[in-house]
């Protein structure tokens, strides 16, 4: 027998052990980064359709306030105004939409929209200043009070909600005193 084999022959395998110790630790590591990075990227994707949800919701409101027949001025406080009138209770008239691909949505996702008459039916001398090629011999302007509210839903699907709630003041001539 050699002195070299004579050295090597006391370890016992020591060295094999403690290899399966580190590995084990790589092991356990490399699986906690994994599951933490898909956790983070389950965040960002939760994070990317509630700011895609809040700007459809308000794109879709903005979409509502351009057509001046979805706020009805002739009635009471408290009308509602939706998306389907059949299927919303206490809802008095539809909402028409000027672009029909705003209002689409993917499967699982759902868009609900609705115009309540706040405040009294008209509240006088509404103080609003107007552009020049919009003036008026009107000494001023009453206005009637509209609460906008948009819900993007895809709860369903596991991505959440977002709720967009605008006012909108709807100018009519006053009387001239």
């Amino acid at each position: 027998m050699l002195l070299s084999e004579k050295r090597y022959s006391n370890q016992a395998g020591a060295i094999l052990i403690l290899a399966l110790v580190f590995l084990a630790l790589l092991g356990m590591l490399s699986s906690t980064l994994m599951q933490t990075s898909v956790f983070e990227l389950r965040m960002a994707r939760n994070l990317q359709f509630q700011l895609e949800a809040f700007h459809r919701a308000q794109g879709v409101a903005s979409a509502i306030a351009d057509r001046s027949d979805n706020f009805q001025v002739d009635g009471g406080v408290g009308q509602v105004s939706c998306k389907n009138v059949n299927s919303t209770p206490g809802c008095t008239a539809s909402i028409a939409v000027n672009d029909p691909n705003i209002v689409s949505v993917p499967a699982g996702v759902n868009i609900d929209y609705q115009i309540e008459r706040l405040g009294p039916l008209f509240q006088k001398g509404f103080p609003v200043r107007l552009a020049q090629d919009q003036v008026s011999s009107s000494v001023a302007y009453d206005a009637a009070v509209f609460e906008t509210r948009v819900k993007v839903d895809a709860s369903s699907v596991g991505q959440g909600t977002s709720h967009v709630a605008l006012g909108f003041a709807v100018l009519t001539a006053g009387k001239n005193p």
